[in-house]
Protein backbone atom coordinates (compact mmCIF):
# COMPACT_ATOMS: atom_id res chain seq x y z
CA UNK A 1 0.00 0.00 0.00
CA UNK A 2 2.74 2.57 0.85
CA UNK A 3 4.84 1.27 -2.31
CA UNK A 4 1.25 2.46 -4.21
CA UNK A 5 0.94 5.84 -2.67
CA UNK A 6 4.65 6.36 -3.29
CA UNK A 7 3.98 5.74 -6.88
CA UNK A 8 1.34 8.14 -7.35
CA UNK A 9 2.71 10.24 -5.56
CA UNK A 10 5.66 10.74 -7.65
CA UNK A 11 3.78 10.29 -11.11
CA UNK A 12 1.69 13.80 -10.17
CA UNK A 13 5.03 15.46 -9.45
CA UNK A 14 6.28 14.98 -12.39
CA UNK A 15 2.91 15.59 -14.31
CA UNK A 16 3.45 19.20 -12.98
CA UNK A 17 6.83 19.88 -14.33
CA UNK A 18 4.98 19.94 -17.82
CA UNK A 19 4.64 23.03 -19.67
CA UNK A 20 0.65 24.36 -20.06
CA UNK A 21 -0.38 24.24 -23.10
CA UNK A 22 -2.29 27.05 -24.77
CA UNK A 23 -5.90 26.98 -23.85
CA UNK A 24 -8.37 25.13 -25.83
CA UNK A 25 -11.86 26.71 -25.89
CA UNK A 26 -14.72 24.26 -25.11
CA UNK A 27 -16.77 25.64 -28.04
CA UNK A 28 -20.43 24.21 -26.54
CA UNK A 29 -20.29 26.56 -23.79
CA UNK A 30 -20.87 29.81 -26.31
CA UNK A 31 -24.05 30.92 -27.43
CA UNK A 32 -22.79 32.60 -30.79
CA UNK A 33 -20.24 31.22 -32.89
CA UNK A 34 -19.22 33.08 -36.19
CA UNK A 35 -17.00 33.51 -39.19
CA UNK A 36 -14.26 36.53 -39.07
CA UNK A 37 -14.71 39.71 -41.56
CA UNK A 38 -11.66 41.83 -42.05
CA UNK A 39 -11.93 45.22 -41.19
CA UNK A 40 -11.70 47.17 -44.89
CA UNK A 41 -11.06 43.52 -46.36
CA UNK A 42 -7.63 42.74 -46.14
CA UNK A 43 -4.77 42.48 -43.51
CA UNK A 44 -3.22 45.10 -42.06
CA UNK A 45 -0.15 45.74 -44.45
CA UNK A 46 0.94 42.57 -45.46
CA UNK A 47 2.23 41.46 -41.69
CA UNK A 48 0.42 39.01 -39.40
CA UNK A 49 -1.82 42.06 -37.63
CA UNK A 50 -5.33 41.58 -38.57
CA UNK A 51 -8.71 43.36 -37.68
CA UNK A 52 -11.60 41.55 -37.92
CA UNK A 53 -15.08 43.38 -37.16
CA UNK A 54 -17.64 42.06 -34.97
CA UNK A 55 -21.10 40.96 -36.63
CA UNK A 56 -24.01 43.12 -35.18
CA UNK A 57 -25.70 39.93 -33.77
CA UNK A 58 -22.74 39.22 -32.19
CA UNK A 59 -22.39 42.46 -30.45
CA UNK A 60 -25.77 42.25 -29.24
CA UNK A 61 -26.12 38.63 -28.49
CA UNK A 62 -22.71 39.00 -26.12
CA UNK A 63 -23.97 37.98 -22.63
CA UNK A 64 -21.46 41.06 -20.74
CA UNK A 65 -21.78 44.83 -21.54
CA UNK A 66 -18.49 44.86 -22.41
CA UNK A 67 -17.81 42.16 -24.82
CA UNK A 68 -15.76 40.60 -22.36
CA UNK A 69 -16.98 36.47 -23.51
CA UNK A 70 -15.65 37.67 -26.66
CA UNK A 71 -13.82 34.32 -28.00
CA UNK A 72 -11.40 34.42 -30.94
CA UNK A 73 -10.22 30.76 -31.57
CA UNK A 74 -8.32 28.71 -34.58
CA UNK A 75 -8.91 25.70 -36.01
CA UNK A 76 -8.79 23.65 -33.45
CA UNK A 77 -10.95 25.73 -31.01
CA UNK A 78 -6.93 27.08 -29.28
CA UNK A 79 -7.65 30.81 -27.70
CA UNK A 80 -5.96 33.61 -30.20
CA UNK A 81 -5.06 36.33 -27.93
CA UNK A 82 -7.20 39.90 -29.22
CA UNK A 83 -8.16 43.24 -27.96
CA UNK A 84 -11.37 44.95 -28.42
CA UNK A 85 -10.96 48.03 -30.85
CA UNK A 86 -13.79 50.06 -31.08
CA UNK A 87 -14.47 53.16 -34.26
CA UNK A 88 -14.64 56.79 -33.49
CA UNK A 89 -13.58 59.94 -34.66
CA UNK A 90 -9.83 60.97 -34.22
CA UNK A 91 -9.39 63.91 -31.26
CA UNK A 92 -7.62 66.50 -32.44
CA UNK A 93 -4.19 67.70 -30.99
CA UNK A 94 -3.42 71.15 -31.16
CA UNK A 95 0.40 70.64 -30.30
CA UNK A 96 2.55 67.81 -31.55
CA UNK A 97 5.43 67.17 -29.28
CA UNK A 98 6.79 69.84 -28.86
CA UNK A 99 8.85 71.86 -25.94
CA UNK A 100 6.31 75.43 -26.19
CA UNK A 101 2.92 72.48 -25.48
CA UNK A 102 0.25 74.03 -23.39
CA UNK A 103 2.22 77.33 -23.20
CA UNK A 104 0.78 80.22 -24.76
CA UNK A 105 2.55 82.34 -27.50
CA UNK A 106 4.17 85.29 -26.50
CA UNK A 107 2.09 88.37 -27.79
CA UNK A 108 4.62 91.52 -28.85
CA UNK A 109 1.99 94.20 -29.39
CA UNK A 110 -2.05 93.87 -28.58
CA UNK A 111 -3.49 97.25 -29.45
CA UNK A 112 -6.80 98.30 -31.41
CA UNK A 113 -6.32 100.08 -34.57
CA UNK A 114 -8.08 101.99 -37.62
CA UNK A 115 -9.22 99.61 -39.54
CA UNK A 116 -11.92 100.01 -42.94
CA UNK A 117 -15.12 99.48 -40.71
CA UNK A 118 -14.13 101.00 -37.31
CA UNK A 119 -11.31 100.15 -35.13
CA UNK A 120 -9.43 96.67 -35.32
CA UNK A 121 -7.83 94.76 -32.74
CA UNK A 122 -4.41 93.98 -34.24
CA UNK A 123 -1.83 91.31 -32.39
CA UNK A 124 1.87 90.41 -33.41
CA UNK A 125 2.72 87.24 -32.12
CA UNK A 126 6.61 85.31 -31.73
CA UNK A 127 6.84 81.61 -32.55
CA UNK A 128 9.00 80.01 -29.94
CA UNK A 129 10.48 77.46 -32.71
CA UNK A 130 11.84 79.04 -36.02
CA UNK A 131 11.21 76.54 -39.11
CA UNK A 132 8.65 73.93 -37.61
CA UNK A 133 5.33 73.84 -40.05
CA UNK A 134 2.19 74.93 -38.17
CA UNK A 135 -1.42 75.65 -39.94
CA UNK A 136 -3.64 77.13 -37.04
CA UNK A 137 -3.96 79.14 -33.82
CA UNK A 138 -6.05 78.53 -31.12
CA UNK A 139 -7.51 82.02 -29.50
CA UNK A 140 -8.45 82.19 -25.77
CA UNK A 141 -11.30 84.98 -26.00
CA UNK A 142 -11.97 87.11 -22.89
CA UNK A 143 -15.32 86.47 -21.14
CA UNK A 144 -16.21 90.21 -21.55
CA UNK A 145 -16.21 89.72 -25.39
CA UNK A 146 -19.77 88.25 -26.37
CA UNK A 147 -21.90 88.48 -29.53
CA UNK A 148 -19.05 89.28 -31.76
CA UNK A 149 -18.45 88.07 -35.60
CA UNK A 150 -14.81 88.85 -36.89
CA UNK A 151 -13.25 88.01 -39.98
CA UNK A 152 -9.00 87.33 -39.21
CA UNK A 153 -6.64 88.92 -41.58
CA UNK A 154 -3.22 86.80 -41.34
CA UNK A 155 0.02 88.04 -42.19
CA UNK A 156 3.31 86.83 -41.70
CA UNK A 157 7.50 87.45 -41.53
CA UNK A 158 10.23 85.82 -41.19
CA UNK A 159 11.72 89.23 -39.11
CA UNK A 160 10.29 90.99 -36.40
CA UNK A 161 8.33 94.09 -37.85
CA UNK A 162 5.65 96.59 -35.87
CA UNK A 163 2.07 95.95 -36.48
CA UNK A 164 1.64 98.67 -39.18
CA UNK A 165 4.60 97.81 -41.28
CA UNK A 166 3.78 97.31 -45.25
CA UNK A 167 6.43 94.29 -45.14
CA UNK A 168 3.68 91.95 -44.00
CA UNK A 169 3.12 88.72 -46.17
CA UNK A 170 -0.86 88.46 -45.83
CA UNK A 171 -1.86 84.61 -46.26
CA UNK A 172 -4.93 84.64 -49.00
CA UNK A 173 -7.26 82.60 -46.15
CA UNK A 174 -9.80 85.18 -43.99
CA UNK A 175 -11.25 82.42 -41.49
CA UNK A 176 -13.93 83.92 -39.17
CA UNK A 177 -14.36 83.64 -35.82
CA UNK A 178 -17.72 84.23 -33.98
CA UNK A 179 -19.10 83.80 -30.69
CA UNK A 180 -23.30 83.80 -29.95
CA UNK A 181 -25.65 83.40 -26.77
CA UNK A 182 -29.00 83.82 -25.42
CA UNK A 183 -30.80 84.63 -22.54
CA UNK A 184 -32.16 81.21 -22.69
CA UNK A 185 -28.63 79.71 -22.37
CA UNK A 186 -27.35 79.06 -25.61
CA UNK A 187 -23.82 79.57 -26.58
CA UNK A 188 -21.64 78.90 -29.49
CA UNK A 189 -18.00 79.86 -30.39
CA UNK A 190 -15.76 79.32 -32.90
CA UNK A 191 -12.09 80.78 -31.98
CA UNK A 192 -9.83 78.04 -33.87
CA UNK A 193 -8.18 79.42 -37.01
CA UNK A 194 -7.21 77.43 -39.87
CA UNK A 195 -4.84 78.51 -42.79
CA UNK A 196 -2.26 76.89 -44.85
CA UNK A 197 1.10 75.78 -43.90
CA UNK A 198 3.25 78.45 -42.74
CA UNK A 199 7.00 78.66 -40.95
CA UNK A 200 7.80 82.35 -40.32
CA UNK A 201 8.15 83.16 -36.90
CA UNK A 202 6.06 86.33 -36.55
CA UNK A 203 2.45 86.32 -36.96
CA UNK A 204 0.36 89.62 -37.07
CA UNK A 205 -3.42 89.05 -36.55
CA UNK A 206 -5.92 91.91 -37.85
CA UNK A 207 -9.44 90.72 -36.26
CA UNK A 208 -11.73 92.99 -38.85
CA UNK A 209 -15.61 93.65 -38.81
CA UNK A 210 -17.28 91.36 -41.35
CA UNK A 211 -18.61 93.54 -43.83
CA UNK A 212 -21.38 91.00 -44.28
CA UNK A 213 -22.60 92.68 -41.13
CA UNK A 214 -22.65 95.99 -42.63
CA UNK A 215 -24.85 95.08 -44.95
CA UNK A 216 -27.62 94.36 -42.04
CA UNK A 217 -27.07 97.05 -40.58
CA UNK A 218 -25.45 95.13 -37.48
CA UNK A 219 -22.83 97.19 -35.12
CA UNK A 220 -20.63 96.29 -32.16
CA UNK A 221 -20.23 98.86 -29.51
CA UNK A 222 -17.30 96.38 -28.25
CA UNK A 223 -13.82 94.60 -29.73
CA UNK A 224 -12.92 90.98 -29.15
CA UNK A 225 -10.38 90.85 -26.48
CA UNK A 226 -7.74 87.73 -26.82
CA UNK A 227 -6.10 86.54 -23.61
CA UNK A 228 -3.81 84.48 -24.98
CA UNK A 229 -3.02 82.36 -28.35
CA UNK A 230 -1.87 78.63 -29.02
CA UNK A 231 -0.02 77.51 -32.25
CA UNK A 232 -1.18 74.22 -33.70
CA UNK A 233 1.43 72.51 -35.56
CA UNK A 234 1.09 70.57 -38.40
CA UNK A 235 1.87 66.64 -37.65
CA UNK A 236 4.18 64.15 -39.87
CA UNK A 237 3.45 60.87 -40.45
CA UNK A 238 5.25 58.32 -41.58
CA UNK A 239 4.57 55.36 -43.32
CA UNK A 240 6.77 52.89 -41.70
CA UNK A 241 5.75 48.88 -41.37
CA UNK A 242 1.73 47.89 -40.25
CA UNK A 243 0.26 51.03 -39.28
CA UNK A 244 -3.34 51.06 -38.14
CA UNK A 245 -4.78 54.34 -37.76
CA UNK A 246 -5.45 55.78 -34.44
CA UNK A 247 -7.08 52.05 -33.16
CA UNK A 248 -6.99 52.66 -29.63
CA UNK A 249 -9.12 56.18 -29.85
CA UNK A 250 -11.20 53.74 -32.16
CA UNK A 251 -10.78 54.80 -35.75
CA UNK A 252 -8.55 52.19 -38.11
CA UNK A 253 -7.55 52.64 -41.92
CA UNK A 254 -10.18 53.98 -44.52
CA UNK A 255 -12.77 54.77 -41.57
CA UNK A 256 -15.92 56.24 -42.59
CA UNK A 257 -18.88 56.91 -40.66
CA UNK A 258 -21.90 54.48 -40.18
CA UNK A 259 -25.14 55.54 -40.32
CA UNK A 260 -28.22 53.87 -40.45
CA UNK A 261 -31.91 55.50 -41.13
CA UNK A 262 -34.22 55.13 -38.54
CA UNK A 263 -37.97 55.26 -38.90
CA UNK A 264 -40.28 57.40 -37.08
CA UNK A 265 -42.59 54.70 -35.26
CA UNK A 266 -45.20 56.82 -33.75
CA UNK A 267 -44.95 60.61 -32.75
CA UNK A 268 -47.16 61.88 -29.33
CA UNK A 269 -47.88 65.57 -29.02
CA UNK A 270 -48.26 65.54 -25.04
CA UNK A 271 -50.28 68.86 -24.38
CA UNK A 272 -50.14 68.24 -20.50
CA UNK A 273 -46.27 68.39 -20.52
CA UNK A 274 -45.97 70.47 -23.30
CA UNK A 275 -43.48 67.59 -25.08
CA UNK A 276 -43.01 66.17 -28.25
CA UNK A 277 -42.27 62.45 -28.72
CA UNK A 278 -40.68 60.49 -31.15
CA UNK A 279 -40.28 56.89 -31.44
CA UNK A 280 -37.77 55.66 -34.08
CA UNK A 281 -36.97 52.04 -35.04
CA UNK A 282 -34.62 50.54 -37.74
CA UNK A 283 -35.71 48.15 -40.18
CA UNK A 284 -32.48 45.41 -38.76
CA UNK A 285 -33.35 42.66 -37.06
CA UNK A 286 -30.76 43.33 -34.47
CA UNK A 287 -32.57 46.86 -34.06
CA UNK A 288 -29.58 49.75 -33.21
CA UNK A 289 -26.01 48.11 -31.99
CA UNK A 290 -23.43 50.64 -31.08
CA UNK A 291 -25.57 53.42 -31.93
CA UNK A 292 -23.94 56.60 -30.73
CA UNK A 293 -25.44 59.99 -31.80
CA UNK A 294 -28.98 60.60 -33.36
CA UNK A 295 -29.65 63.33 -35.82
CA UNK A 296 -32.97 64.97 -36.21
CA UNK A 297 -35.07 65.86 -39.85
CA UNK A 298 -36.57 69.25 -38.76
CA UNK A 299 -38.23 71.28 -41.60
CA UNK A 300 -36.24 74.13 -43.13
CA UNK A 301 -39.33 76.48 -42.64
CA UNK A 302 -38.64 76.19 -38.63
CA UNK A 303 -35.76 78.49 -37.92
CA UNK A 304 -34.44 80.63 -34.80
CA UNK A 305 -35.63 77.82 -32.60
CA UNK A 306 -33.70 76.08 -29.59
CA UNK A 307 -35.11 73.07 -27.52
CA UNK A 308 -33.89 71.06 -25.19
CA UNK A 309 -34.13 67.17 -25.53
CA UNK A 310 -33.93 63.66 -23.93
CA UNK A 311 -33.08 60.81 -25.44
CA UNK A 312 -34.47 56.89 -24.24
CA UNK A 313 -33.64 54.17 -25.47
CA UNK A 314 -36.14 51.08 -25.32
CA UNK A 315 -35.15 47.22 -25.69
CA UNK A 316 -38.26 44.74 -25.91
CA UNK A 317 -38.62 41.34 -24.43
CA UNK A 318 -42.17 39.52 -23.57
CA UNK A 319 -43.16 42.05 -21.37
CA UNK A 320 -43.01 44.86 -23.14
CA UNK A 321 -40.74 48.04 -23.54
CA UNK A 322 -38.19 48.86 -21.25
CA UNK A 323 -37.27 52.22 -21.43
CA UNK A 324 -34.19 54.06 -19.84
CA UNK A 325 -32.25 57.61 -20.45
CA UNK A 326 -28.91 58.05 -22.09
CA UNK A 327 -28.55 61.25 -23.05
CA UNK A 328 -29.77 64.94 -22.34
CA UNK A 329 -28.69 68.14 -25.14
CA UNK A 330 -30.29 70.71 -27.04
CA UNK A 331 -30.60 71.28 -30.86
CA UNK A 332 -31.62 74.59 -32.30
CA UNK A 333 -31.21 76.47 -36.02
CA UNK A 334 -30.10 79.97 -35.59
CA UNK A 335 -30.31 82.39 -38.92
CA UNK A 336 -29.63 85.71 -37.36
CA UNK A 337 -26.45 88.40 -38.51
CA UNK A 338 -24.21 86.90 -35.96
CA UNK A 339 -24.01 83.75 -36.26
CA UNK A 340 -25.85 81.48 -38.67
CA UNK A 341 -25.95 77.34 -38.00
CA UNK A 342 -28.00 74.57 -36.85
CA UNK A 343 -27.17 71.55 -34.32
CA UNK A 344 -29.72 68.75 -34.61
CA UNK A 345 -27.63 66.05 -33.12
CA UNK A 346 -27.54 64.73 -30.06
CA UNK A 347 -24.50 61.79 -29.09
CA UNK A 348 -24.42 59.19 -26.14
CA UNK A 349 -22.13 56.54 -24.97
CA UNK A 350 -22.58 53.11 -27.72
CA UNK A 351 -25.84 51.51 -27.07
CA UNK A 352 -27.61 48.23 -28.35
CA UNK A 353 -31.61 48.96 -28.21
CA UNK A 354 -34.54 47.78 -30.14
CA UNK A 355 -36.17 51.97 -30.16
CA UNK A 356 -34.83 55.12 -29.92
CA UNK A 357 -36.85 57.88 -28.45
CA UNK A 358 -36.28 61.60 -28.39
CA UNK A 359 -38.05 64.01 -26.03
CA UNK A 360 -38.58 67.61 -26.99
CA UNK A 361 -39.20 70.05 -24.65
CA UNK A 362 -41.54 72.62 -26.13
CA UNK A 363 -42.84 75.06 -23.22
CA UNK A 364 -44.72 77.52 -24.79
CA UNK A 365 -42.98 77.50 -28.18
CA UNK A 366 -45.33 75.31 -31.34
CA UNK A 367 -44.06 72.10 -31.66
CA UNK A 368 -41.01 71.30 -34.49
CA UNK A 369 -42.42 69.61 -37.56
CA UNK A 370 -40.09 66.22 -37.53
CA UNK A 371 -39.51 64.52 -40.61
CA UNK A 372 -40.11 61.13 -40.87
CA UNK A 373 -36.66 59.55 -40.30
CA UNK A 374 -33.85 60.43 -38.70
CA UNK A 375 -29.85 59.51 -39.08
CA UNK A 376 -27.93 57.13 -36.55
CA UNK A 377 -24.79 57.23 -36.50
CA UNK A 378 -23.16 53.49 -35.87
CA UNK A 379 -19.92 52.43 -34.14
CA UNK A 380 -18.26 49.83 -35.11
CA UNK A 381 -16.40 47.06 -32.91
CA UNK A 382 -13.45 45.25 -33.74
CA UNK A 383 -10.76 42.24 -32.57
CA UNK A 384 -7.23 43.35 -33.47
CA UNK A 385 -4.85 39.99 -33.33
CA UNK A 386 -1.43 38.50 -34.21
CA UNK A 387 -1.59 35.34 -36.21
CA UNK A 388 2.14 34.35 -37.21
CA UNK A 389 1.11 31.90 -39.88
CA UNK A 390 -1.17 34.82 -41.80
CA UNK A 391 -3.44 31.71 -42.24
CA UNK A 392 -7.17 32.49 -41.60
CA UNK A 393 -8.10 29.12 -42.37
CA UNK A 394 -10.67 28.23 -39.78
CA UNK A 395 -10.66 31.30 -37.38
CA UNK A 396 -13.85 31.94 -35.86
CA UNK A 397 -15.64 33.91 -33.26
CA UNK A 398 -16.93 32.88 -30.17
CA UNK A 399 -19.62 34.92 -27.87
CA UNK A 400 -22.57 34.38 -25.25
CA UNK A 401 -21.42 32.98 -22.23
CA UNK A 402 -22.59 34.79 -18.78
CA UNK A 403 -19.89 32.28 -17.13
CA UNK A 404 -16.62 33.13 -18.47
CA UNK A 405 -13.90 35.26 -17.10
CA UNK A 406 -12.55 38.94 -18.43
CA UNK A 407 -9.16 37.92 -20.45
CA UNK A 408 -6.19 39.11 -20.18
CA UNK A 409 -3.55 39.27 -23.16
CA UNK A 410 0.57 40.12 -23.35
CA UNK A 411 -1.15 42.08 -26.43
CA UNK A 412 -3.03 43.94 -23.73
CA UNK A 413 -0.10 44.94 -21.72
CA UNK A 414 2.47 45.17 -24.29
CA UNK A 415 0.25 48.03 -26.13
CA UNK A 416 -1.21 49.70 -22.98
CA UNK A 417 1.00 52.94 -23.12
CA UNK A 418 -0.87 54.19 -25.66
CA UNK A 419 -3.73 54.51 -23.59
CA UNK A 420 -2.93 57.79 -22.23
CA UNK A 421 -2.32 59.19 -25.82
CA UNK A 422 -4.11 59.86 -29.05
CA UNK A 423 -1.68 59.47 -31.82
CA UNK A 424 -2.52 60.49 -35.69
CA UNK A 425 -0.81 56.72 -36.23
CA UNK A 426 0.12 53.68 -34.41
CA UNK A 427 3.67 51.51 -35.23
CA UNK A 428 2.60 47.70 -34.70
CA UNK A 429 6.31 46.08 -34.48
CA UNK A 430 8.40 44.67 -32.45
CA UNK A 431 7.63 46.18 -28.45
CA UNK A 432 11.61 46.28 -28.09
CA UNK A 433 11.97 48.41 -31.17
CA UNK A 434 9.89 50.49 -29.71
CA UNK A 435 11.60 53.68 -27.59
CA UNK A 436 8.86 54.29 -25.84
CA UNK A 437 8.33 51.42 -24.07
CA UNK A 438 9.45 50.42 -20.31
CA UNK A 439 9.33 47.15 -19.05
CA UNK A 440 7.58 46.96 -16.18
CA UNK A 441 9.64 45.35 -13.48
CA UNK A 442 7.38 41.95 -12.10
CA UNK A 443 8.55 40.65 -8.73
CA UNK A 444 8.19 36.78 -9.27
CA UNK A 445 8.32 34.00 -6.53
CA UNK A 446 10.92 32.10 -5.93
CA UNK A 447 9.01 28.93 -6.31
CA UNK A 448 7.71 30.16 -9.76
CA UNK A 449 10.95 31.49 -10.98
CA UNK A 450 12.57 27.94 -10.05
CA UNK A 451 9.86 25.68 -10.99
CA UNK A 452 12.57 23.17 -12.08
CA UNK A 453 14.49 23.30 -9.04
CA UNK A 454 11.96 22.94 -6.56
CA UNK A 455 10.39 19.89 -8.69
CA UNK A 456 13.96 18.54 -9.04
CA UNK A 457 14.59 18.50 -5.21
CA UNK A 458 10.95 17.27 -4.57
CA UNK A 459 11.54 14.41 -6.57
CA UNK A 460 14.30 13.49 -5.14
CA UNK A 461 13.24 13.35 -1.54
CA UNK A 462 10.40 11.52 -2.29
CA UNK A 463 12.63 8.98 -4.10
CA UNK A 464 15.05 9.10 -1.09
CA UNK A 465 11.90 8.28 1.26
CA UNK A 466 10.89 5.70 -0.81
CA UNK A 467 14.38 4.26 -0.45
CA UNK A 468 14.51 5.03 3.05
CA UNK A 469 11.60 2.47 3.27
CA UNK A 470 12.77 -0.34 1.32
CA UNK A 471 15.79 -0.23 3.21
CA UNK A 472 13.87 -0.10 6.79
CA UNK A 473 11.53 -3.08 5.50
CA UNK A 474 15.03 -5.50 4.54
CA UNK A 475 16.35 -4.24 7.91
CA UNK A 476 13.48 -4.32 9.82
CA UNK A 477 11.66 -7.53 8.42
CA UNK A 478 7.33 -7.86 10.30
CA UNK A 479 7.55 -10.45 13.20
CA UNK A 480 4.50 -12.83 13.19
CA UNK A 481 2.89 -13.39 16.42
CA UNK A 482 1.78 -16.99 16.85
CA UNK A 483 -0.90 -18.35 18.85
CA UNK A 484 0.69 -21.54 21.56
CA UNK A 485 -2.01 -23.16 23.03
CA UNK A 486 0.13 -24.94 25.74
CA UNK A 487 1.94 -21.41 26.96
CA UNK A 488 -1.77 -20.13 27.16
CA UNK A 489 -2.86 -22.97 29.04
CA UNK A 490 0.40 -22.69 31.42
CA UNK A 491 -0.69 -18.93 32.02
CA UNK A 492 -3.65 -20.31 33.27
CA UNK A 493 -3.02 -23.07 35.47
CA UNK A 494 -0.15 -20.08 37.55
CA UNK A 495 -3.27 -17.84 37.40
CA UNK A 496 -5.54 -20.35 39.50
CA UNK A 497 -2.58 -20.91 41.78
CA UNK A 498 -2.31 -18.08 42.52
CA UNK A 499 -6.13 -17.64 43.56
Amino acid sequence: MFKKIAFTSLALLLLSTQTASAEVIEVKNWTTIADISLANGAAIGSTEWFLAELPADMVKSSAKAALSDIRLIDSSNTEIPYMIVRQGDITPLLEDNNPTSGRPLRILENSLQKGPRGQDRVMVLEIPLEGKVYNGINLQVSPQSTNFRKVVNIAVSDVQLGATSPSWREIEAKPVIYNYSDRQGLFIQKTDVKFGPASSRYIRLRFEQDPNLATVGVQFTNNVVVDSVRIAYESDTAEKGASIKNYLAGTWNADTKVTEEAKVENIVQNTDKKVTEITYKVDSKTGFVGANKITLKVDNNDTNFKRQVSVLVGVQDDKGITWSAVAAGQIYRINSPVFQGEMLSVAFAPITADYIKVIVQNNNDTALKVDNHAVVEIQKVAVLFKKEDKSLVGVKLLSGNNDSITPTYEIQKTLSYFESVVPDKVIVENVKNNPLYSKTEQLVAFGEKYKWLLNTVLIIFVMGIILLAVRWTRIHPAKEVLSNPQQDSDLTDDTTNEN
